[in-house]
């Protein structure tokens, strides 16, 4: 869950080491679709490791072989406490114009940031409807004001009647309730 309630999937594709031989690429392609099907990428590298700018090359010239070059990925830098020095320029350098983001996740150093650049970075379609909210169904009030975007809200006789924006998890929800 992020910062603002927002409700995301990540998912970890398979590690990779360096001069990744293309068969294995091949045999791992059925993995590499998440990569090819998500709306960010998050390149996570080790920056204790002394060869994490070759791993950091290696990742991104499998990203380019797969052609998803053009979605927005950070470069997540792990271990920044413990980060060699010598990686510094290096990891920068590749990362290039991409978002460079330095955690901790030992220490929890830069999560919060790393979240809320996530929230900013992800596409939101959200839909506008209008529901007749029974107040049997009363426990859905709260959840629409969190997860949703209340327009307007009115008491009738047989509920809440809302007008609000929801996102496509949201309405899946609704439906599988028999709200919608």
């Amino acid at each position: 869950t992020l910062p603002h309630g927002r409700t995301v999937l990540l998912s970890d594709t398979v590690g990779f080491i360096r001069r990744l031989p293309h068969s294995l690429v091949a045999a791992f392609r059925s993995t590499l679709e998440e990569v090819e099907a998500a709306d960010l990428l998050l390149h996570v590298v080790d920056g204790s490791a002394p060869d994490a700018p070759q791993q950091a090359e290696a990742v991104m010239d499998v990203l380019q072989e797969l052609d998803v070059l053009d979605k927005p990925i950070f470069t997540v830098i792990n271990k920044a406490d413990r980060m060699e020095t010598a990686n510094v320029p290096l990891l920068a350098q590749l990362s290039g114009n991409r978002e460079e983001i330095r955690v901790s996740a030992k220490y929890g150093q830069g999560l919060t940031e790393l979240l809320e650049k996530i929230e900013q970075a992800l596409p939101v379609e959200l839909t506008e409807l209008e529901l007749l909210l029974p107040f049997a169904k009363g426990a859905w009030l709260e959840k629409l004001h969190q997860r949703g975007q209340v327009l307007r809200q009115e008491y009738e006789g047989d509920g809440v009647r809302l007008q609000l924006l929801a996102d496509a998890r949201l309405l899946a929800q609704l439906k599988e309730d028999g709200l919608l």
